[in-house]
């Protein structure tokens, strides 16, 4: 597994050394954001896991995306992030999240083997290693404001809102605009200027 360090983190998703405008900008913002979850934060330098890079991406994708108001019904309503994935991640985001909120919410971790069992959570992370088909997430959270985010080649592509991946030892991400919308999520600007944004019709692998 790759060490994704503080320098990497700091280069941001897309733009790499010496770019520059307001891209740039945008990256810092969400990787400093990234930085701030991480156990020990800004005042430990070490090199992450990628395990813990992926949980503080979790977290902070809270921050960047706008939830219909029926998904708050009460003021203290919290954040419930579902995950369909093994012990260790599961224990890792535990550790990330610990005593932390997003938007004055409290965040609340619930697990599951099924994906159909968390179509009431506001974001759901399903791993590659559980081989999760994505026919069956769009099933499952047909009609329901769910950030779907994966791991797998083709999720986004496929139907997924959020897929995390691997390019040069970084972890970047795309999003399905067309999925979000469906879900009646606004992804933020910022977000957005980090990520591949891609379509339903666009083509797998491409």
């Amino acid at each position: 597994m790759a060490l994704l360090g503080r320098t990497l983190l700091l280069r941001g998703a897309i733009a790499g050394p010496g770019s520059c405008g307001p891209r740039r900008v945008c990256v810092g913002v969400l990787s400093v954001a990234v930085l701030a979850v991480m156990p020990g934060g800004y005042g430990e330098v070490r090199p992450y896991s990628e395990h813990e890079v992926k949980a503080a991406y979790l977290h902070n994708f809270a921050k960047f995306v706008e939830w219909p108001e029926e998904k708050f019904p009460e003021e203290d309503t919290p954040i419930v992030v579902g995950l369909v994935c093994r012990d260790a991640f599961a224990e890792v985001f535990a550790a990330t999240i610990k005593r932390k909120t997003v938007k004055g919410r409290e965040i609340k971790l619930r697990r599951a083997k099924r994906v159909r069992d968390l179509a009431d959570c506001h974001v759901v992370f399903i791993a590659a290693s559980e081989k999760v088909r994505i026919e069956d997430v769009r099933a499952a959270f047909k009609g329901h404001s769910v950030l779907t985010v994966g791991e797998q080649e083709g999720f986004a592509v496929r139907g997924g809102i959020v897929n995390l991946t691997k390019e040069k030892n970084k972890v970047r991400f795309e999003i399905n605009l067309d999925a979000a919308k469906r879900a009646g999520l606004k992804m933020s600007s910022q977000l957005l200027k980090l990520a591949k944004v891609i379509h339903d019709t666009d083509k797998e692998g491409t």
